[in-house]
């Protein structure tokens, strides 16, 4: 076998190499690309709206809970801020009715 025989059969072996390595991620890419399309397309159709009204559910039974929770809360502290500011302003009134009371 001479050098120009082995030359060719390098040249041969690192075309078919480069082919090889170039044609795998390509395919590669090409199933993803593909695959991108498809999941693309079940979220528009299925997935999307699914778990919007998931979401939505979530947010309404959070809120109604919340409600049922902190109401309590919220009505007591509004009691509390109602006696207390009628305590506080009780002696003012209690002066005012008295002043008028002597003209």
């Amino acid at each position: 076998m001479e050098l120009t025989d082995a030359r060719d059969l390098a040249l041969i072996w690192l075309a078919l190499v480069g082919i090889v390595l170039t044609l795998i991620p390509g395919a590669v890419l090409f199933v993803v690309i593909r695959g991108l399309g498809t999941a693309t397309r079940w979220l528009r159709e299925d997935g999307l709206p699914k778990a919007q009204s998931t979401t939505r559910l979530v947010a309404d039974k959070t809120e109604h809970m919340s409600v049922r929770v902190a109401g309590p809360m919220m009505r007591l502290a509004l009691t509390r801020a109602r006696v207390s500011g009628t305590i506080s302003a009780l002696p003012r009134v209690l002066q005012r009715r008295k002043e008028r009371a002597r003209r």
